[in-house]
């Protein structure tokens, strides 16, 4: 089973106690490789310091509550991408390369919100249900 699968399956209090305690550095890679991102460019996409989650993975410390929250969300993210795409690493590349409908910004980059979160997660499940904007 797939880290986002995992993540994606626990309930919402589940979630929610994830997000408090901290996210590890390898859940953080494992969403990364299965973007097909590497560490420095899922950080970018995400809008976090690399140099904050390197830190942490030296000292064996969990992400914050921020960075937890960001990789849980692209994780749901990439979960639904994937009723539209056959293959982890094509959903992956679908929601990190730009995005007419978002100006031109890649999907992935503007799950460091609720509201940009609430916007593509709108979009795919639009597609993923035969709306097209």
């Amino acid at each position: 089973m797939s880290a986002i699968q995992e993540l994606v399956e626990l309930s919402p209090k589940e979630q929610i106690n994830l997000i408090r305690a901290g996210i590890s550095t390898a859940v953080f890679d494992a969403v990364a490789e299965t973007y097909g991102l590497s560490r420095e460019a899922f950080a970018d996409k995400l809008g976090l310091s690399i140099r904050t989650v390197n830190r942490k993975k030296k000292d064996g410390a969990h992400l914050g509550h921020v960075e937890s929250e960001r990789v849980l969300r692209a994780a749901r993210l990439h979960h639904l991408a994937r009723i539209l795409y056959a293959t982890d690493e094509a959903a992956g590349a679908w929601l990190s390369e730009p995005t007419p409908a978002f100006g031109g910004a890649a999907m992935l980059e503007l799950v460091d919100t609720d509201i940009g979160y609430d916007q593509v997660h709108g979009y795919v499940l639009g597609l993923a249900h035969g709306v097209f904007q």
